[in-house]
C-alpha cells in the first residue's frame, strides 16, 4: 500500500513539488534541502526536519520535531511532539500556510484490470471494423415500387406549403411568448455592468455591517474597485494574522532566552492566534474557536497585543534600570561580597588588596573566556527588574479595563 501526501492549500505559488509518493519507506518533511520533500517556507515557520514518515507493521505514523508544532485539522488538535501517531486515510495535518493531505492508493494496474481493458479494447476494434451502412444495403431492396406507384406533384407541392405555414405560426408564437413573459434588453449599459450594485438584500445587510464598521461604501462602488478593497481588506487580516503571530513568538523566545518567565505551553496552545494565517479558518468555525478558549478571533487579537504590550513596557523599564543594575553590582562593595561568597580571595598571607585585585582581574579573565557570565552576573537582578515591571503594568492594564 502506497501512501501519497497532497498539498491542498498552500501559499506558496514557487513550491514545485506539490505530492510525495512513498511506498513502503520512510520520510523526511522540512524546510531543510537535506529533506526528502522540502516545503518553501519564507517565514521560517517550518522547522528545517520538521517531521518524520515512518513505515512500520503495514502502518504509516506520522512524528512531529519541529518547534512550531504540526497540527491535525479533524478533529482539530496539535500532535505531540516526539510520539509517532497513525496516519489515517483523508487526514489533514497544517504546517504553518501549508495543509497536507493523507491518502492510500493501491499498486498500479493488476493482471485482471489489464486484461480487462484489453478486452474492451479488441471489442472496440471489432465495432470499428463493422460499417455503419453496410454496401450491400440496397442491393436485395426492390425498385418496383418507385415505378408503379404515381406521383402526385400537385399534392408534394400542397404539403409542402402547409408545413411552411405551420412553422411560421410557429415562430409567431415564439416571439409573443419572449415578447409578453420574458424580459430581454435590447443592450446592455456599459456603465450598469461596471457598477453592478449587490440587489440580494440579506447580502446588502451583511455588507453594510462591515462598511458601517470601517465606515466606508461598498455596495455602491464599481466592481472592480468592490473587488480590489476586498482583497485589501483579506491581506490586511492575513498579514495582521501572520505579523502578530510572529510579534508573540518574539516575545516568548525573548523571555525564555533571559530566563525571566518560564513559557506556559498550555497558555500558548491556546492562542489561535500562534496559527498565523491559518487561523483565519475560525472565523467562521465558533466550535473550534471555543476548543481552544476564545469565542471570538478579535478577542484572541486584543489580548495578545495586551501582551506584547505589557512585555516591551516591562523590558524597556528593565532595560533603562539595567545601568544601576550593572553599577551597583560591580561597585567594590558588591564586589568584595561577590569574591567573599564565591571564595575567589584566596592565600592566607597575601594582603587582602592584593586579593581583591587578584579576583577582579580572574573575572575578568572569565568574561572574556565565556560572555555569558556577566549576564549571569546580573540575571536574578534583571528578572526581579521584569516581574517587578511586568506586574505593575497588568494592573495598570486590568484597571484602565474596569
Amino acid at each position: 500500500m502506497k501512501l501519497v501526501l497532497d498539498i491542498i492549500k498552500s501559499n506558496q505559488d514557487s513550491q514545485a513539488n506539490r505530492s510525495l509518493h512513498l511506498n513502503k519507506e520512510d520520510a523526511l518533511v522540512g524546510r531543510s534541502n537535506e529533506c526528502d520533500w522540502q516545503l518553501i517556507d519564507p517565514n521560517n515557520y517550518i522547522s528545517n526536519k520538521h517531521l518524520y514518515i515512518e513505515y512500520k507493521d503495514n502502518l504509516y505514523f506520522i512524528r512531529d520535531e519541529s518547534t512550531n508544532g504540526t497540527y491535525l485539522k479533524f478533529p482539530y488538535k496539535k500532535l505531540p511532539k516526539g510520539n509517532n501517531i497513525t496516519i489515517n486515510s483523508t487526514d489533514i495535518y497544517i504546517l504553518g500556510d501549508y495543509e497536507i493531505q493523507a491518502r492510500f492508493v493501491e499498486d498500479d494496474f493488476s493482471e485482471d484490470i489489464i486484461s480487462h481493458i484489453n478486452t474492451i479494447d479488441s471489442n472496440n476494434k471489432e465495432r470499428e471494423n463493422i460499417d455503419i451502412i453496410p454496401d450491400n444495403d440496397f442491393i436485395d431492396e426492390p425498385f418496383d415500387s418507385l415505378e408503379t406507384n404515381e406521383v402526385d406533384i400537385m399534392n408534394i407541392v400542397s404539403n409542402t406549403k402547409k408545413d411552411v405555414d405551420e412553422v411560421e405560426v410557429e415562430r409567431d408564437i415564439s416571439s409573443e411568448i419572449d415578447e409578453h413573459y420574458i424580459n430581454i434588453p435590447d443592450a446592455l449599459n456599459e456603465k450598469d455592468e461596471k457598477l453592478s450594485k449587490i440587489t440580494d438584500a440579506s447580502l446588502q445587510r451583511s455588507i453594510a455591517v462591515l462598511e458601517k464598521k470601517l465606515g466606508i461604501e461598498i455596495c455602491s462602488i464599481e466592481n472592480k474597485d468592490r473587488e480590489a478593497l476586498f482583497e485589501e481588506i483579506g491581506d490586511i487580516v492575513l498579514n495582521s494574522l501572520i505579523g502578530l503571530k510572529h510579534s508573540l513568538y518574539v516575545k516568548e523566545k525573548i523571555k525564555e532566552d533571559m530566563n525571566v518567565l518560564k513559557v506556559d505551553e498550555k497558555e500558548i496552545e491556546s492562542n489561535p492566534i500562534l496559527l498565523g494565517d491559518s487561523a483565519s479558518k475560525l472565523l467562521r468555525d465558533k466550535q473550534l474557536a471555543g476548543m481552544l478558549g476564545f469565542s471570538k478571533i478579535s478577542d484572541a487579537v486584543l489580548q495578545s497585543f495586551d501582551e506584547i504590550d505589557r512585555h516591551n513596557i516591562a523590558l524597556h523599564a528593565s532595560t533603562k534600570n539595567l545601568m544601576n543594575v550593572t553599577i551597583r553590582k560591580f561597585s567594590p562593595e558588591g564586589l568584595e561580597y561577590y569574591f567573599e561568597r564565591t571564595n575567589a580571595l584566596k592565600g592566607i598571607f597575601k594582603p587582602r588588596t592584593f586579593k581583591l585585585w587578584s579576583a577582579y582581574h580572574n573575572m575578568f579573565k572569565q568574561f572574556d573566556k565565556d560572555p555569558d557570565t556577566g549576564i549571569k552576573l546580573i540575571r536574578k537582578e534583571f528578572e526581579k527588574e521584569y516581574k517587578s515591571n511586568a506586574y505593575g503594568v497588568s494592573l495598570a492594564t486590568q484597571q484602565r479595563v474596569k
